[in-house]
Parts: structure tokens; C-alpha cells; sequence
């Protein structure tokens, strides 16, 4: 298991000399530990009360057993040098606004993990640094939303646990076109939800057609919120994507879960129905 450990203000013992040592003792200064630094002859008794023991020494075996001791003391251990014992393995690791890449090779090749760290930086953190911003305050309003879902009379049937996982996992897939529009709408606290009620059998394009342009006109261009198009027909949602990109095209059971987590009123516009949100 991989987490973060808060060593602010806990007795961290750096054993050794040398760079190595100089740098877990700097990293570990940064994240406002109070830093031991021990460097003669190494004893047992220089581990005393440490929550944290990094072995810095040039020597593997000497490090191994200042891990095992470490392990017997209770504190923490962690090894320069690849060791199974060790219960620490420092990460490599670096921020991009909210967004914290870590990667660890237990000691097999650090100089690998950095080199991961620099591909991941080139790659993808600039594009995910910015989608998480946009996705804190989402977590938020659904979190407050199911714990006032939980206190009032819901359908027992209903797991909203499940359901408030499902959502959150889905808005951590969502593209960066879908956070885009949900952000704009969490902006303006209101979009539109455009509802075509008739069936592609009894509904010729050319009534649809001659609807959107009444409505993109007439409501959208004014209020220049995101919408959404919801049709039951995936050809016909097709066929308007293009001529029409600054809607977004939904099916029905895409447009019921994107309103789970929203306060939503229902306003009549000629065939269809729009959601003021």
C-alpha cells in the first residue's frame, strides 16, 4: 500500500554521510520534520524514540541493520539501498497545482522513477493539473447533495453510497470538452437542458431542424449558458453534432445521471422542454 506519511514536527534520523544523506535530510526538513542527522560510528541507542529511520550509509549490510533495528524500535525504516525489511520507500515525486505525481521503485533504480516523473510531466500533467481544478468544486456539491439526500425520505431500494461513487468515477473520466461545459454551468449556477419529446417515426428532421434554430436563437444565444440536446435516437443526436457544437448531445439515460447531482425546473419552449438548472 502507497500513501502519504505527515512527518511535520516528528523525529526523523538520518544515518550516513554524503549527498544522499544531505538530500532525504533536505526533503525531509522541506516537510517540517526535526531532523537528526547522525554521522560517527553508528549505535542503537541513535534511534531511540525516531518515527522515522533512514539508513544513509555506504554500507548495505550496516544499513540492513539499521532497518531491522528501526523495525524492533517500532519507528519507521527506510534504506539508500534496495531492502525487503524496510518498511519506507521514499517516492519520487513532484506537484503540479492540486495534482501529486508520485513514483517509487523500492529501491531498485531511482534514477528509473525520475525519468518516469519526467515523461508523466511531458505528457499529461499540464491537462490534469487544470481537469482537477475544475473537478474540487464537482466533489463538493455532490458530496453536500447525498449527505442532505441521506437525511431526507429517499427509496430504501437505492443505495446512494453506490450511486455517489458512480457519478464521482464517471467525472473523472469525463473529457476535457465534458468538465469544460460542466464548469461553465457550475460557473453561471444555471444551464439548459433541451428535451425533444417526438420519436424520429412521427418527427421528420425538418421539424427538429427548424426547433433548434427557433431555440438556439431565441433562448441560447441570449442566456449564452451550456445546453444540452437530449433525443432518445443516437442518428438523430449525430446528425445535429456537428451543425449545431455548441450543444451537447445526450441520450436520456446520459442526461438522468448528469442530473443526479443537480437542483433542477422544468420550463415549457414550444416541443420541447428545457431544465433551468
Amino acid at each position: 500500500m502507497i500513501g502519504e506519511i505527515e512527518v511535520k514536527g516528528k523525529r526523523v534520523v538520518i544515518i550516513g554521510t554524503g549527498q544522499q544523506a544531505c538530500e532525504k535530510g533536505k526533503h525531509m526538513e522541506e516537510a517540517g520534520a526535526e531532523v537528526c542527522y547522525v554521522q560517527k560510528a553508528y549505535e542503537p541507542t541513535d534511534i531511540a524514540g525516531a518515527f522515522l529511520v533512514y539508513a544513509c550509509t555506504d554500507d548495505s549490510s550496516l544499513n540492513h541493520q539499521i532497518v531491522l533495528d528501526a523495525n524492533a524500535n517500532q519507528s519507521l525504516s527506510a534504506s539508500v539501498h534496495q531492502d525487503d525489511s524496510a518498511s519506507f520507500h521514499a517516492l519520487r515525486s513532484e506537484d503540479f497545482g492540486l495534482l501529486r505525481v508520485a513514483v517509487s521503485t523500492k529501491g531498485a533504480y531511482p534514477s528509473f522513477g525520475q525519468m518516469v516523473i519526467e515523461e508523466l510531466r511531458a505528457r499529461y500533467t499540464d491537462s490534469y493539473a487544470s481537469r482537477l481544478l475544475i473537478l474540487q468544486p464537482f466533489r463538493a456539491k455532490i458530496l453536500q447533495l447525498y449527505a442532505q439526500k441521506k437525511e431526507s425520505d429517499i427509496d430504501e431500494n437505492i443505495d446512494i453510497n453506490i450511486e455517489k461513487r458512480q457519478i464521482l468515477s464517471d467525472l473523472a473520466y469525463a473529457s476535457a470538452e465534458e468538465l469544460d461545459f460542466y464548469e461553465c454551468a457550475m460557473r453561471h449556477n444555471k444551464a439548459l437542458i433541451c428535451v425533444f419529446r417526438g420519436d424520429e417515426r412521427d418527427t421528420p428532421h425538418d421539424c427538429i431542424q427548424s426547433f433548434l434554430k427557433r431555440f438556439t436563437r431565441n433562448v441560447t444565444k441570449e442566456a449564452m449558458l451550456p445546453i444540452w440536446f437530449v433525443h432518445r435516437h443516437e442518428c438523430v443526436r449525430e446528425a445535429y453534432n456537428e451543425q449545431y457544437p455548441d450543444l451537447r448531445m445526450l441520450s436520456p439515460e446520459q442526461m438522468k445521471h448528469n442530473l443526479y447531482c443537480l437542483e433542477v425546473t422544468t420550463v415549457q419552449y414550444e416541443e420541447a422542454s428545457y431544465f433551468q438548472i
